[in-house]
Order: structure tokens, then C-alpha cells, then sequence
């Protein structure tokens, strides 16, 4: 009866300690999922930035290539 008592214990003691690391497990790749879904929405913002930093380059490239000549306009507003 003892030893019966004694398998059941052991037994009790192993699904307890396993259902521990299962339960840590599924917890650590829940915040993975959460920092990976994150990063995701990080790394398609950064890239709608630098999209939207090369337009901005590439307008203010356009503009000091060709700067508007307003002494010019001015004199073509007052003939």
C-alpha cells in the first residue's frame, strides 16, 4: 500500500512538473509573438519612412537643381 501510495506521488510530482514547463513554455512564445508582432509593426512603419524620406530627398534634390529665379519672375510681373 505504501509503495502503491509512493508510485502515485511520483507520478503526481512528474505531471505537475511537466504541466510547469509546458505552462512556461506556452508563456515565453506568447511574448515572443507579442515582440515579433511588434518588431513587424516597426519594421513596416521604418520602411514607410524611408519611403517617404527618399520622396522628401528627392523634392528637395529637384528644388536645388532648379531654384526658382525670382528676380526674374519679379521683372516678368512688373512688364
Amino acid at each position: 500500500m505504501a509503495r502503491r501510495n509512493l508510485e502515485l506521488l511520483v507520478v503526481a510530482m512528474l505531471v505537475t512538473g511537466t504541466m510547469g514547463v509546458v505552462l512556461f513554455k506556452y508563456q515565453a512564445y506568447a511574448r515572443l509573438r507579442e515582440q515579433n508582432h511588434a518588431l513587424s509593426q516597426n519594421l513596416e512603419q521604418l520602411d514607410r519612412l524611408l519611403d517617404e524620406n527618399q520622396r522628401l530627398r528627392d523634392l528637395a534634390a529637384d528644388l536645388h537643381q532648379d531654384p526658382p529665379d525670382l528676380a526674374r519672375s519679379q521683372d516678368n510681373d512688373l512688364c
